[in-house]
This record gives C-alpha cells, sequence and structure tokens, in this order.
C-alpha cells in the first residue's frame, strides 16, 4: 500500500500543476523526475511477505514514468535521488558519500533510465563530482561554537545559552 502512496505523488503532483496552469516544462518535470524507477525496497518486501510460489509483479512498484527526455530532467532524477538517500546517511564521511552517489547513479543507468536523453560520460561525471561536493558540503562538521547549541533540540535548532553570544555588548 505505501508503495501505491509514493507512486500517486507523481500523479497528483502532475494533476495540481495542470489545475494550477504551470508551464509544461514544469509538468514535464514532475512527470520525468523519477522515470520508470523500480521502488526496489517495497519490491523486496513484497517478495519476502509473498507466499512460496506466488509471483511479485514488478511492474507494480515502478514510477510510471516517463523517462527523462533531457539532460536537465535527467540531472534532476540523479539529484532528486541522492538527496532523499543521502538523508538515510549515518556516516557522512567522504567515502560514504562517494559510495551513495555511485552506487545509486549506477542503479539509475543499469535500470537504463537515461537512455532518452543525450547523456554522456562527461555529464555523468560532472553530476557524480558535483552531487558528491554538494553533500560533503551540506554535511560537512561544524565547529561548536562557545555559548551556542545547534541542533540539539531539533532539526535546524539554535539556542543561546545563559551568557553564551548576545549576553553582553557587542565587541566584549
Amino acid at each position: 500500500m505505501s508503495s501505491l502512496i509514493i507512486i500517486d505523488h507523481v500523479k497528483e503532483g502532475v494533476r495540481l500543476a495542470r489545475e494550477n496552469r504551470l508551464p509544461q516544462p514544469i509538468v514535464d518535470a514532475i512527470e520525468q523526475h523519477h522515470g520508470t524507477r523500480r521502488l526496489n525496497y517495497f519490491l523486496a518486501k513484497a517478495k519476502e511477505q509473498a507466499e512460496p510460489g506466488d509471483e511479485v509483479s514488478e511492474r507494480q512498484y515502478r514510477y510510471p514514468g516517463p523517462m527523462p527526455q533531457s539532460k536537465t530532467l535527467a540531472a534532476l532524477m540523479v539529484a532528486d535521488t541522492v538527496e532523499a538517500a543521502s538523508r538515510t546517511l549515518g556516516d557522512f564521511s567522504e567515502e560514504s558519500i562517494r559510495g551513495l552517489v555511485e552506487r545509486l547513479l549506477n542503479d539509475i543507468l543499469e535500470d537504463d533510465q537515461f537512455s532518452q536523453t543525450d547523456l554522456t560520460l562527461a555529464d555523468l561525471r560532472r553530476m557524480r563530482y558535483t552531487l558528491q561536493n554538494v553533500l560533503k558540503t551540506v554535511h560537512h562538521h561544524r565547529v561548536d561554537y562557545p555559548g551556542f547549541e545547534f541542533g540539539r533540540g531539533g532539526r535546524g535548532s539554535l539556542r543561546v545559552l545563559p551568557g553564551g553570544a548576545g549576553s553582553g555588548p557587542v565587541g566584549d
């Protein structure tokens, strides 16, 4: 059931885009940003829960597409996939980030999602390099600043501690 909700976000997005008369390139991006990719997690779960001898249709665990039709929409697919998967990383080391980006890009390539674009190997190398650097930048270790607690009260929270920044005149 959860896979249906996830797949449906594309259809619902297209409906909303058309209802709100968004330009066709935006509608195309919504339709193509997942291509016809497989929802591997849900497919594996369905196979695991299937009765012996029952066949699980992979088609039920694929986005409706179409596949990306341009370099730009292929890059959107990769960026969206990498961003979503990066949220599951516990280790943001350079090796972990590189492995994640490589694994996802290879999975998309093996699934033939770029076959309707004119992407080159140079384009793929640029995407890989750029996404690795973006993730390293976003997830780098921060220096602890005296008087502040970053992230200890939930995502994006900042708490100024008593006697911390802002407790005296500027320049103290």
